[in-house]
């Protein structure tokens, strides 16, 4: 069974245990080279949510336009400071497979909310002749529907 901690280790342990004339080097390779994997895409995350939130204030807030161009880093940095900061108090209060549990179930809702989100806006504020197709107005409730369903089930299961 997965638990805490573990879960970063497990396959290391699989490979050490499946292979043990080569555990002593498939470990510790294995755990490099999946925090080479995962750490760029933590990076990149969390330059994701610095910049689009960044984009958003300075596209709504009159105060922070008035900054120079060059200072719209405070309000990029920031974020990442306290998204960071979010981050170790995280951690520090669950375990790494809760916190996997808790982003997998927001991101479903957050796809299934969007797809929505990307239906009403077009019926709404584009011209008829710009609206998209009845194909992709279903795609886009089924796939709303899909990933508010997921997100129901694995609610209902926990």
């Amino acid at each position: 069974p997965i638990s805490g901690n573990r879960v970063g280790a497990m396959v290391a342990d699989g490979l050490a245990s499946r292979y043990p004339d080569f555990g002593y080097i498939l470990w510790p390779l294995t755990l490099l080279i999946s925090f080479l994997v995962l750490a760029p895409n933590q990076i990149h995350s969390g330059d994701n949510v610095a910049r689009r939130w960044t984009d958003i204030i300075w596209t709504v807030s009159r105060r922070a336009r008035t900054l120079g161009g060059n200072q719209v880093k405070f309000i990029y940095y920031g974020i990442l400071l306290l998204y960071g900061i979010w981050g170790l108090f995280a951690l520090s209060l669950f375990n790494p497979l809760q916190i996997a549990k808790v982003g997998t179930i927001l991101m479903n809702v957050a796809l299934g909310v969007s797809s929505l989100h990307v239906l009403y806006v077009n019926h709404s504020l584009l011209p008829p002749e710009l609206r998209p197709g009845w194909v992709s107005r279903i795609g886009l409730i089924c796939c709303g529907l899909f990933f508010l369903g997921i997100t129901a089930i694995v609610i209902w299961k926990v």
